[in-house]
C-alpha cells in the first residue's frame, strides 16, 4: 500500500503539515484536493494547513488507499492523530531538527543500541574534538542518526558497508532534499568513514541540479487553430484544448466554469481582445453542452464534478487520443531552454524524448510505470550502441526530474556499459599525405588548422578572425564544449600561409566562411573535403574530422609533453580524459621487443616437406 509520512513544520511563518511520499499520481491528487495545499520548492514536499479541516480531508482521501505514518520528532508533532492505521517510521530528513551536541536528552531518546549507540556517541565526540561549528554539528547529526537507524534495521555493521550500499542510500534519501541538505547528508556520512574510520576519500556523483521550473504551455492562435481544428468532432475536446493551451487556464480553473462561463473568462486578455476567439469558444461550448447535457458545470461526468486530478488526466488523455505532438515538444523545449546546454545537446535530447513519446502512443509520461519504461529501453536498445541508449536515458531523466519532480535510482534506469575502445590515430606520414593531396588553398588551410590546434569541427567552424593572435602564436577558442574558453596552438609553420589565405579570400567575420559571406562553413562541406582527401591519399582507415584531433593529441604526447599541458590545449575537464592518449604512446611499451624476435628459426626453404 502507498504511504505518506507527515510531520509538523514551520513554513513562511505558518504552522503546516508536511506530507512526504514517493511520487505517485494517486497520492499527489489526494494532497492537491485538500484546500490550500501547496508544494514547497525549498523543502521538496507538499504541505497542508495545520488545522482539523485539513486533517479530515487527508483522512477521507487516504482511507483504504494510503497509510499515514506520523513521524516522531521528539516534540508535539500533531495535536490530534487521524483515525487510520498508524505505524512508527524512520523520519525522512526533509526538515532538519536542530540538535545540540551536548543535548543529553537527545541521546536518551535515541533508539540506537549496542555497537550503533557507541558509534553514535563517538561520532558526536569526534565532531567536538575537530572543533566543528555548532551549525555544522546540528546539520550533521540528524542525517547520521538516520543512517545508523537504517543499518540497525538491516542488522548489518555500518563500518562494513560497501561503496555501492552507501551510494544507494544517499541516492534514495536525496530524492526529497534540496541542494544544501544533499551536501550536508553526504558530508555527514563522509565524516564517519574518512575521519573516524580513516578510509580513503569517498566521492559521490549525483549530477548537477539546475534551477529549472515547469513553464505553462501557451500556443499562438495559428497553432491552436491547427491542432484543435474542426477535424476533432468532439466539442468538449476542442474546447478543452483552447481553454488550456490558448487562454492558459489551469485544471482547477476549468472545474469552476459553470454553464454561464462568459463572465468568468473576461479576466483572460486573449478572450477579451479577440472577438473571433470568444465566438469560437462559445460555439464549441454549446456543442459540448449539447453532447453531454451537463447540469451545472461545463465539465461533468454524469452529474459528477471532476476532481483536479481527474481533470488533469482528462486533459492529457485528450492530448494522447489525438497524438498532439506539438504539446509534448513545446513542453520539453520550455524546460531545456532554461539550461545552458549546447544546441546540439538540446536537439539530441528532444529527439530522444519525442521518440519515447511516440513509441508509448503519446500517453503522458507521468502515467507510465517503471516496468513500461524499462520495457521501452530494452526494445530501444536492440541494435543501438551503448552511447545511443545512454543518451535516451539521460533525456528521460532530464524530463522526469524537472517536469515531474521524479528522479530514478541507478538500478531503476541502468545505463549500458560503454566499451573502453582506444581511439584510432593517424601517423605523421598519413596526416602529411592527406594535407598534400588537397589542392584548394581554403580546403587545405581548414584541415591544417584543425589538426595543428587539435580543434573540434564546431570550434573550427566558429573560429573568428579576431581569435587569431599571431604575436603569441595562439588561437582563442571561445565558448567551446561546456561553454569553456581556452587557448590552443597556432603553428609557426602555418602563420604565413594563414595570413596569405586571409589576404586572398578576405573572409568578413569567420576564418572559414561558406558561399554566403559572413556565414560559417558547414559541417557537411568540411566532412566532404576530408573524405575526398583521404581517398586521394590512399588511406584505408576510417577517418573523420575528430580523428585529426585524436592524432594531434597523440603526437603531442609522443613528443614528450606533459599531459597537463595537453589537457589545457584540448579543453578537457578531467585529466583522465587526456590520459587515454598516453596508452597509445607509452614508449616503454612501444619499444618492447617480442621474444619471437630472439628465436633462431630455420627458413621455410630449408625445412623438409611435411609428412602426409
Amino acid at each position: 500500500m502507498k504511504t505518506i509520512s507527515i510531520r509538523k513544520i514551520e513554513h513562511h511563518n505558518q504552522t503546516r503539515i508536511a506530507c512526504i511520499f514517493k511520487y505517485n499520481k494517486e497520492t499527489e491528487n489526494i494532497i492537491r484536493a485538500i484546500p490550500k495545499s501547496s508544494w514547497s520548492q525549498s523543502r521538496k514536499c507538499w504541505h497542508i494547513p495545520y488545522d482539523k479541516e485539513s486533517w479530515n480531508h487527508l483522512q477521507s482521501g487516504c482511507t483504504d488507499k494510503v497509510d499515514i505514518f506520523i513521524e516522531d520528532t521528539g516534540k508535539d508533532t500533531l495535536k490530534s492523530k487521524p483515525e487510520v492505521k498508524l505505524k512508527s517510521t524512520q523520519a525522512i530528513p526533509n526538515k532538519i531538527i536542530p540538535i545540540q551536541a551536548h543535548d543529553k536528552s537527545y541521546l536518551k531518546s535515541t533508539t540506537l543500541k549496542g555497537v550503533n549507540l557507541k558509534i553514535w556517541k563517538d561520532y558526536i565526540s569526534m565532531l567536538e574534538i575537530k572543533k566543528y561549528s555548532q551549525a555544522t554539528i546540528s546539520a550533521y547529526l540528524p542525517f547520521f542518526h538516520d543512517y545508523l537507524l537504517c543499518f540497525e534495521k538491516s542488522e548489518k555493521p555500518v563500518d562494513t558497508a560497501s561503496y555501492a550500499e552507501i551510494y544507494g542510500y544517499i541516492m534514495e534519501k536525496t530524492r526529497l532534499l534540496g541542494e544544501t541538505q544533499t551536501k550536508q547528508l553526504i558530508c555527514a556520512i563522509k565524516f564517519y568513514y574518512e575521519h573516524i574510520l580513516g578510509h580513503d576519500k569517498l566521492f559521490f556523483t549525483l549530477g548537477s541540479r539546475q534551477n529549472i521550473k515547469p513553464v505553462q504551455i501557451i500556443l499562438d492562435y495559428v497553432e491552436i487553430s491547427e491542432i484543435a481544428s474542426a477535424s476533432i468532432s468532439n466539442g468538449g475536446h476542442r474546447l478543452c484544448l483552447w481553454l488550456v493551451f490558448y487562454l492558459g487556464m489551469r485544471a482547477e480553473d476549468i472545474l469552476n466554469l459553470t454553464k454561464e462561463f462568459e463572465s468568468t473568462l473576461q479576466k483572460y486578455p486573449r478572450y477579451v481582445e479577440n472577438q473571433k476567439v470568444s465566438q469560437q469558444i462559445g460555439e464549441m461550448a454549446q456543442i459540448h453542452l449539447k453532447q453531454t447535457q451537463n447540469i451545472q458545470f461545463l465539465y461533468e461526468m454524469q452529474g459528477h464534478v471532476f476532481s483536479v486530478g481527474e481533470m488533469r488526466n482528462y486533459i492529457w488523455w485528450v492530448i494522447s487520443k489525438y497524438k498532439l505532438e506539438i504539446i509534448y515538444r513545446k513542453q520539453f523545449r520550455n524546460l531545456i531552454a532554461q539550461t545552458d546546454f549546447e544546441k546540439s545537446t538540446c536537439d539530441q535530447y528532444e529527439s530522444h524524448f519525442m521518440h519515447f513519446i511516440r513509441e508509448n502512443n503519446y500517453v503522458n509520461p507521468a502515467m507510465l510505470g517503471q516496468d513500461k519504461i524499462l520495457a521501452f529501453l530494452k526494445k530501444y536498445g536492440q541494435g543501438k550502441s551503448a552511447d545511443a541508449q545512454n543518451a535516451m536515458i539521460t533525456a528521460l531523466r532530464f524530463y522526469y526530474r524537472y517536469c515531474l519532480n521524479r528522479d530514478f535510482l541507478p538500478h531503476e534506469l541502468p545505463r549500458a556499459r560503454i566499451p573502453h575502445a582506444k581511439p584510432q590515430v593517424l601517423s605523421l606520414q598519413e596526416v602529411a599525405s592527406i594535407i598534400d593531396s588537397i589542392e584548394n588553398e581554403k580546403h587545405r588551410m581548414l584541415i591544417s588548422v584543425i589538426y595543428s590546434a587539435g580543434l573540434r569541427r564546431s570550434e573550427a567552424q566558429n573560429l573568428k578572425l579576431s581569435d587569431i593572435d599571431y604575436s603569441r602564436g595562439m588561437l582563442f577558442i571561445k565558448a567551446a564544449k561546456g561553454k569553456k574558453d581556452r587557448f590552443s596552438l597556432l603553428s609557426k609553420q602555418l602563420e604565413e600561409a594563414l595570413k596569405s589565405y586571409v589576404d586572398r579570400f578576405k573572409p568578413i567575420h569567420y576564418v572559414f566562411e561558406g558561399e554566403k559571406p559572413g556565414t560559417p562553413y558547414s559541417f557537411t562541406s568540411m566532412d566532404q573535403i576530408l573524405k575526398h582527401a583521404v581517398v586521394k591519399a590512399g588511406i584505408k582507415k576510417r577517418v573523420n574530422l575528430h580523428l585529426l584531433r585524436h592524432s594531434f593529441a597523440t603526437h603531442v604526447i609522443e613528443d614528450g609533453y606533459d599531459t597537463r599541458y595537453l589537457q589545457q590545449l584540448l579543453g578537457h575537464n578531467s585529466i583522465k580524459t587526456t590520459q587515454r592518449y598516453t596508452h597509445l604512446t607509452n614508449e616503454s611499451v612501444i619499444n618492447v621487443r617480442s621474444p619471437f624476435d630472439k628465436l633462431l628459426l630455420k627458413p621455410n626453404k630449408d625445412r623438409g616437406s611435411p609428412k602426409q
